[in-house]
């Protein structure tokens, strides 16, 4: 396995600043690209460029170094809880959605566009409450980069769970703005 923190010369550890991972790789993708350096691995370069500036995939690369892989989790208690809410926005909105795109007349499309706007508003709060909750993981995982490395084995699950529950609310927070995007495509 590549240790992709050794690929930028950066100290394995929860957190990092992503600003510095991104100068890193453009330094050193000046010299790796292949349009410059034939013997560059900028496939290498841009794979652990891409999990480091994650910072769930982060995470799970940083717990794969250490040779044991935590296994699968489910979502927190905590993200739990927006399973239902996240189901219905998404399905509500959806279902006004549809009808809009096929609305010919513009009045009864204004009409459509005021009611998905609607939904889209109570997406936008579930989308803040995803936000707060993702900001508490972070919070988490910075508390936990605190003390590294001298709690890896009690903090190795607490870091697998985090992984796990950043995917989940990444996952939807997209969700979100994609319906955000395709309701800005219709609307005037």
């Amino acid at each position: 396995m590549i240790d992709f923190f050794a690929v930028f010369g950066l100290e394995p550890r929860p957190v990092l600043d992503v600003g510095v991972l991104g100068d890193l790789f453009a330094n050193k993708s000046k010299t790796s690209h292949p349009d410059r350096a034939a013997d560059g691995d900028f496939a290498t370069l841009n794979e652990a460029f891409n999990t480091l500036r994650d910072p769930a995939s982060r995470i799970l690369h940083l717990l794969a170094l250490s040779g044991q892989e935590p296994p699968p989790k489910a979502a927190s208690a905590g993200v739990s809880t927006w399973f239902g809410k996240m189901a219905t926005g998404l399905q509500q909105f959806d279902r006004m959605f549809q009808p809009l795109t096929q609305e010919t007349s513009s009045l009864l499309r204004a009409i459509k566009i005021r009611e998905v706007q609607s939904t889209l508003a109570d997406l936008e709060e579930i989308s803040e409450g995803l936000t707060r909750e993702k900001a508490g993981l972070l919070q988490a995982m910075g508390e936990i980069d605190a003390r590294w490395p001298s709690d890896r084995p009690a903090d190795r699950d607490s870091l697998a769970q985090i992984a796990c529950d950043l995917r989940f609310l990444e996952k939807w927070l997209a969700q979100i703005s994609e319906r955000r995007l395709r309701l800005a495509s219709v609307a005037p």
